[in-house]
């Protein structure tokens, strides 16, 4: 494998290390998100009903994010190695990424402001 002429063009080493930064930037974005909608319940009393006001509701506006985030990276390779087949290169993979991030992260941000 190590002589596979896709896993060595330059596109591919840029399309790994932009990957790489987006990951580490995007994780320090989820934990801020996650973090930033559980503040969301400090205005709930003892008798608010809403789910961000519940212990449940905490960790899924928490985590959603950051299960995003993991599910974007791996969601983004086998989309890059698709479209790269394709003739397109593999920067459709980062896109991809973006778009599969956002679900989760407009989810946990309904969830916080609802």
């Amino acid at each position: 494998m190590l002589d596979d002429p896709i896993a060595t063009t330059p596109s591919w080493r840029g399309f790994a290390l932009t990957l790489t930064l987006i990951s580490l930037l995007g994780v320090m974005f989820s934990l801020g998100l996650g973090s930033v909608c559980v503040m969301a319940s400090d205005g709930c009393s003892g008798g608010d009903t809403r789910f961000i006001c519940t212990a449940s509701g905490q960790n899924t506006v928490f985590w959603l994010p950051l299960s995003g985030w993991a599910t974007a990276i791996v969601g983004s390779l086998p989309i890059a190695g698709w479209a790269s087949r394709r003739g397109w290169g593999p920067w459709a993979g980062l896109f991809a990424g973006a778009l599969i991030y956002s679900v989760p992260a407009v989810a946990a941000y309904s969830i916080a402001a609802g």
